[in-house]
């Protein structure tokens, strides 16, 4: 509702992207645009209290904040501030989908980092993390990365059956989403792991045209030809091996 907290929203998200851009050369440049993100995202959230999307954003800056620290304490500690700002996200806008996503990563990045010794709370993050996740694809079905995610949950669970269905969801709302390569992995390691070796080497051909020079999509058909359903062929395994 106010003009202003809009503009700077978008300078943030602008600032966000700058970041993650220059994180895989310039960690110093990418940690200053992300600061700078916060900061901005911060004055849209006091301009215009009851918006959510700049609470949501600041969340994702603290997440990316992740990917550039090589320390655990400080991976950590940005995961928790992300979840602080997830979790006033969600008291904001309960059920919005943008919200429920954002805690969800948050929950699932912290389970993975495997910080808390006692199982019990271990499991309330990984349920708490899929519930978020269903939720979110519930209320928006048009979120990709939170397909991804959930299927990349349930193959975390052996779920393999759940884990394609989510991956499937994903490639069909947005098959051009950054990360299609690796759901093309993860369509082709579900099969595989089902034994459905005919959708496997499908996903695997699928991902080889569309990312040629991506080496999992070289590596996945050296895998099927140690399938049940493949007729031995030695010297062009050798020939994959080589490329």
């Amino acid at each position: 509702r106010d003009v202003d907290a809009w503009t700077l929203l978008q300078r943030a998200e602008r600032l966000r992207k700058n970041g993650r851009a220059a994180a895989s050369r310039d960690t110093a440049a990418a940690l200053l645009a992300l600061r700078q993100a916060d900061s901005l995202a911060a004055a849209a959230a006091d301009r215009d209290p009851n918006w959510v999307a700049p609470v949501v954003l600041r969340g994702w800056v603290a997440y990316d904040q992740t990917d550039s620290s090589f320390d655990k304490r400080q991976r950590v500690a940005q995961i928790r501030a992300g979840l602080d700002r997830a979790e006033q996200a969600v008291r904001l806008a309960p059920g919005d989908a943008a919200a429920l996503e954002l805690r969800g990563v948050l929950r699932y990045r912290l389970w993975r980092q495997n910080v808390n010794p006692d199982p019990a709370q271990q499991a309330l993050l990984l349920n708490g993390a899929q519930a978020d996740f269903e939720a979110a694809t519930a209320a928006d079905p048009s979120r990709a990365l939170a397909f991804a995610r959930l299927s990349s949950l349930y193959y975390q669970r052996k779920d393999r059956f759940s884990a394609v269905m989510a991956a499937r969801r994903a490639y069909e709302a947005d098959a051009y989403l950054s990360n299609a390569d690796g759901i093309l992995y993860q369509l082709f390691w579900t099969h595989y792991d089902l034994e459905q070796f005919t959708d496997a080497t499908r996903w695997c051909t699928e991902g080889a045209r569309r990312f040629p020079a991506n080496t999992r999509f070289v590596e996945c058909r050296l895998w099927l030809l140690v399938s049940p359903s493949a007729t031995p062929d030695v010297q062009g395994a050798w020939g994959l091996s080589r490329q």
